[in-house]
């Protein structure tokens, strides 16, 4: 639920939850710190939509929804849940297909490199 709710982010609103200089810090940001609200990234964003999506990244496990069918249940009660259909979808594939997403990529630092060769050769 948690990690859904972090790709509903980054759709939504183009930023992932979190940004940080190493992994670690990324980890810890994700275990610790307060989620923005997606709205303030993306203002058009609903404010049903956007607790939903900050319940699903709640801390607590206990504290987000319990499965998928509660989060869908919730989903289906936002104000904007009926204006999204396959029409819409199949719409916005054909507007944006072929429309490539440029995705940074950090590298390893060279004395990262592990050595995989197999210990019978």
């Amino acid at each position: 639920i948690y990690s859904l709710g972090a790709v509903a982010y980054y759709l939504l609103t183009g930023q992932t939850p979190f940004t940080s200089k190493n992994v670690l810090e990324l980890l810890v940001a994700h275990q610790n710190s307060v989620v923005a609200p997606p709205s303030r990234l993306a203002p058009m964003i609903p404010a049903d939509l956007d607790q939903i999506i900050l319940k699903c990244m709640a801390k607590k496990a206990c504290d987000r929804f319990q499965d998928a069918d509660e989060l869908r249940k919730a989903l289906d009660q936002c104000g904007v849940a009926n204006q999204w259909g396959p029409e819409q979808a199949a719409t916005w594939w054909q507007e944006t297909s072929g429309r490539t997403i440029e995705v940074p990529i950090e590298k390893a630092p060279a004395d990262a490199t592990m050595d995989y060769q197999s210990s019978e050769s």
